[in-house]
Formats: C-alpha cells, structure tokens, sequence
C-alpha cells in the first residue's frame, strides 16, 4: 500500500498493489508495483518533513509502502482505499464504524464480516451539534431569502471587496457564466436561470400544496419554501395565490406562531423555534411567516 500521495506518478495514500519485482536505479534496487488499475509503477523515496514556526524540524525519506494485510481503524484514517475486508464487531467507540466504511471509494470494494451497534452509532455530542448547524443554517437561509435584490447585491459586493475582489457588471458576469455552461454541454435557458423559482409559483397558484410541488418539481418542500420567502420578498407572491397553504396547519397553530410572532419578532427564527421546544418544525414556522401578513380568517 502506498502511503503517500503523488498525483504525477499516478498513485495517492492508500493505492494496494503488488510487488512484481525490483528495479536498478544508482546502484540502488527499487521496488516494482503494478496497482490495481494495471500501472507499473517504480518507486522511489519521498521525503516527510516536520515544521514548526516555519522552519523545518525533522525529516525522514524512505520508500513510501507499506504492508496491506493489515491495520487499524486509527491508522486508516485519511487514506483512499480500492477495496478492504473489514470486521467491525469489536468497534468500541462512535464513529469509528464511519472512519472505517468511508476509506473505500465505492461498496464493490467493500467487504464487510460484521458489525455491532457501536459501529454504527453517532456520538451524541456530534449529533447535538449537528441539530444546531442546521437550524443555524435554516435561520441563515430565511433571512436572506427575506431580503430585498438590493441588499443582497449590497451585501455580495461588500463581501466580495473584502476578500480582496472586484465586482464585475452584471451583464458580463451572466455572459461568462453561460459561456462556462455551454462549454461543459450543460443545458440553459435564460428564463429558467434568471427565474429559477417561477415553476414553483406556477404550481402554487394552481392550488397545489407544499408536498406536491416537492414530488413535481423534484426539490426539498425546504427548498420549495425558500422559492416562496423569494417571490414574497419580490412581491409576485399574492394573498390568492398562498391562502390555500393554511391548511398544511392543524387547529389553532398558525394563530399560535402568529402569536409568538408578535411577541418575539419574526427575523430569528430560532427563538419562536426554542419558544416552543421544538413542538413546531421550522418548516412550519417558515411557512406561517410568509402568511403573516395575510388575513387569517
């Protein structure tokens, strides 16, 4: 197995082949692989360096192989393997199950004897954290899907003049971005890139509910929603058009997040979410918001 990468020879951290002879090289005899992709590879030493402030600390040059019969979930970690037979049985900690399985590039290469429960499991601290990303990133999202074209171009420029950048006329930048979607034969139609969220609204105001324009336009009922708090930002969202989403609600909830609206605001979505301990989903919350203010009854 090689244990380091170079990607002009043809081989990364974790290429299995088999040693089919040796090479001569300034008196030197190298070894002679052929990897499992069919290349024959000689190899020669690479050099591992150490660093610390910048300044180099420690070096070692060897040939980069090792034996493959063999290793541990730990010593696994962060190489790219063909194919490997493993046993997670005696797995004893979380996530060591994920380290394992993720080393192979695809399932014919894996060869799995069994497994236990640990194997499998995520450490509760990593699923907590998980839990706040998402609702961190679904409050994001809600927010500048709530902003107006003006501050969202105000807000890209900002950040794109901090990084150092220039901001190109819009004209120009649409033209390069078909001209690179041409170039690789990606399909494009000018309405659909410019209007991406206008199927949506069609569908919408034939009276269709969240889910079903989910399953018809192939998207996540979160993504579905967000193509509303757009059109509602961009004012082609009417109260005809969402009245008959009220249903997606059961008695009393809308008034309830209403409510809880007037009390806490409706920019943070996390805290009309944590006011009710989780008892409505965001997607709920969101979709109350765009009705927010149309007439409920």
């Amino acid at each position: 197995m090689f244990t380091k990468n170079n990607f002009q020879r043809g081989f990364v951290n974790g290429t299995i082949g088999v040693v089919i002879g040796f090479d001569q090289y300034e008196d030197e005899n190298y070894p002679i692989v052929r990897t499992r992709q069919g290349r024959q590879l000689t190899v020669q030493p690479m050099e591992w360096i150490v660093e610390e402030n910048g300044e180099i600390v420690a070096r070692v040059e060897q040939i980069p192989l090792r034996l493959a019969w063999a290793m541990t979930i730990h010593k696994s970690q962060g190489i790219t393997l063909d194919e490997a037979f493993m046993d997670l049985s005696g797995a004893f900690v979380e996530g060591q199950g994920y380290v394992a399985l993720s080393r192979v590039k695809t399932l014919d290469g894996l060869h799995l004897a069994g497994y236990n429960d640990k194997a499998l499991s995520v450490h509760p601290l990593v699923s907590e954290h998980d839990d706040i990303f998402r609702q961190l990133s679904n409050e994001v999202e809600s927010t500048h899907a709530n902003l107006n074209k003006e501050q969202l171009v105000r807000l890209h420029s900002n950040f794109i003049t901090t990084l150092g950048g220039s901001i190109r006329p819009e004209k120009e930048t649409k033209d390069a971005e078909i001209i690179e979607l041409k170039k690789h034969g990606a399909p494009f139609h000018r309405d659909t890139y410019e209007r991406r969220s206008d199927q949506t609204l069609g569908l919408i105001c034939e009276g269709k509910t969240i889910a079903e324009v989910s399953k018809i336009r192939g998207r996540t009922e979160e993504t579905i929603i967000k193509h509303l708090e757009g059109l509602k930002a961009s004012d082609k969202l009417t109260t005809d058009n969402i009245l008959h989403l009220k249903t997606e609600f059961g008695d009393g909830a809308m008034s309830e997040i209403h409510d809880a609206f007037n009390k806490l605001g409706i920019e943070r979505l996390k805290l009309i979410y944590d006011h009710f301990e989780g008892r409505h989903s965001y997607k709920s919350i969101r979709l109350a918001r765009l009705l927010v203010s149309f007439p409920e009854n």
